[in-house]
């Protein structure tokens, strides 16, 4: 079987001779390596002789009828791929669109959230300091009732009643 293989296709177009003659058709090294793909016409992953030829000649001659119909059908596929990506990312966008709502009412959720405990806090040490000067006002009651009213010590006794 006379067919190149991929890594035969690129070993011969760095060959010296190979170079120069590509180069005489205005075809760069680097884009040699493309070409394999064009000339392997019937996509069996090798290139015949006469698909080589055929490939070769077609570099250095006028575009013909069939060669722009394959070239128009390869356009029209390669349009109906992008819009099918173009689909595709419009559909995640508007899902990316729905995730941004609901996550900004959660963070709505948090912050309102975060400002009613921070307000809660708030009341709390109010109530705790309102609650320290109440002890402080019953404290001090207490004691000017001690000085007002002193207690009776326990050992006295009237009456015959131990106070």
């Amino acid at each position: 079987k006379n067919e190149l293989t991929r890594e035969a296709f690129n070993e011969l177009i760095r060959r010296p001779d190979m170079v120069m003659k590509l180069n005489l058709l205005g075809v760069q090294t680097g884009e040699a390596e493309k070409l394999f793909d064009l000339i392997d016409a019937d996509k069996s992953g090798t290139i015949s002789p006469t698909e080589f030829t055929g490939g070769i000649s077609k570099l250095r001659g006028d575009a013909k009828g069939e060669d722009l119909v394959a070239l128009i059908c390869f356009m029209q596929r390669q349009r109906c791929r992008a819009q099918r990506f173009v689909e595709r990312i419009q559909n995640l966008s508007r899902k990316a669109d729905e995730i941004q709502g609901k996550l900004n009412g959660v963070g709505s959720g948090i912050t309102h959230e975060l400002v009613s405990r921070k307000e809660a806090d708030v009341r709390n040490e109010d109530v705790w300091r309102q609650a320290g000067q109440r002890q402080s006002v019953i404290d001090q009651l207490d004691q000017g009732r001690q000085v007002a009213f002193p207690s009776l010590k326990s050992s006295a006794v009237r009456y015959g009643i131990t106070y």
